[in-house]
């Protein structure tokens, strides 16, 4: 009697242990990134927003012109790559026999802002253009 119950507590911690494994994997958050098309939106203001305060938000530039009407242009282009991987899978296990399936999945995308903003003479944010591309 003390083996068939030992058995069956060996075929159901076995059961339990195989079923963890089903759930798919999520992707771990890395931070939060300020070149995405809704920070860029909620950070600049025309006619409110300063030299500093995109700097404080972004970073440098990489770079930094006049166009024809004298007025400070920024450029900034930024390049990440995104990678995801989901898996899942499934196992089950019958005293001492077992069986399985698992299945994995990965995807890798490029993304790519370009961030064009021209100040005016005092250093305000004028007018932004911005362009998000995922490849």
């Amino acid at each position: 009697m003390k083996m068939k119950t030992l058995l069956t507590g060996i075929a159901a911690l076995g059961l339990i242990v195989g079923l963890t494994g089903c759930a798919p994997q999520q992707q771990q958050p890395q931070g939060t990134n300020p070149f995405t098309p809704g920070q860029v939106t909620m950070t600049l203001k025309k006619g409110v927003t300063t030299k500093d305060q995109v700097l404080n938000a972004f970073g440098s530039p990489n770079i930094v012109t006049q166009n024809s009407a004298g007025q400070t242009v920024w450029t900034y282009q930024k390049y990440a790559t995104v990678q995801k991987h989901s898996s899942g899978g499934f196992y089950a296990t019958v005293i001492l026999l077992g069986g399985g399936s698992n299945s994995s999945e990965n995807t890798e995308s490029q993304n790519m802002m370009t961030l064009i903003i021209t100040f005016d003479s005092q250093g305000i944010v004028q007018n932004f253009r911005s362009m998000y591309t995922t490849f």
